[in-house]
């Protein structure tokens, strides 16, 4: 999970990625949070309006809250909405 990238190896990947400010997005997480996106999966499929109860919580995972979460811009003019 996560991507691990390497100035050396893949300089034009770390340049887009300080550019569009992804550096949280991109790192890896840990084998911890494994469980979690189980239980995601599992329950995506009873969801109502891009919302679900995981845990006794409610989610959202649309496209302003996965960018909130990750502190990225929403782009409002996105051509795969």
């Amino acid at each position: 999970m996560g991507l691990e990238t390497s100035l050396e190896k893949f300089p034009q990947f770390d340049r887009v990625i300080i550019i569009c400010r992804w550096q949280k997005f991109c790192k890896n997480p840990g084998w911890s949070i494994s469980p979690v996106v189980r239980d995601f999966y599992a329950n995506v499929y009873e969801h109502e309006r891009n919302q679900m109860n995981m845990r006794g919580k409610v989610i959202t995972f649309d496209s302003h809250a996965i960018n909130h979460f990750y502190e990225l811009l929403d782009i409002e003019d996105d051509a795969y909405q």
